[in-house]
């Protein structure tokens, strides 16, 4: 390396925005005071099980996005709407709560998990 890329370097590592999302970074994986965990890293995603019977209904097909957790056996947990026509949260968390998961992993044994998921909202 270079002298102008190992200043660069020094001055990039000792900013401390840079030490900050070094440490967040690190610390994605291991899990919150509740044991949920982010998926990244060796945290491996859950996998939806089944389809809903009802999505939400509008005149205009679309998606709602809502962050969940899935717990260790696949149910839906904790589900807060980030984005969606007002009219149609209580649809779409009512949806949300019907999906099944096989769980998120870590080394192969099943752990809680924090993840945003798209609703598809369509007009049946």
């Amino acid at each position: 390396m270079d002298n102008s890329m190992r200043m660069l370097f020094l001055l990039m590592t000792s900013s401390p925005r840079v030490q900050e999302w070094y440490a967040d970074w690190e610390r994605a994986g291991a899990p919150d005071t509740k044991g949920i965990r982010r998926v990244c890293g060796d945290v491996h995603p859950p996998k939806r099980l089944d389809a809903p019977q009802n999505q939400p209904k509008t005149g205009e097909p679309g998606v709602a996005l809502v962050r969940a957790v899935i717990g260790r056996t696949g149910v839906v947990g904790d589900v807060t709407v980030i984005w969606s026509l007002s009219e149609l949260r209580d649809d779409v968390l009512r949806a949300v709560r019907q999906w099944r998961f096989a769980p998120a992993t870590l080394d192969g044994k099943p752990v809680a998990v924090r993840i945003v998921l798209d609703v598809p909202v369509t007009r049946h």
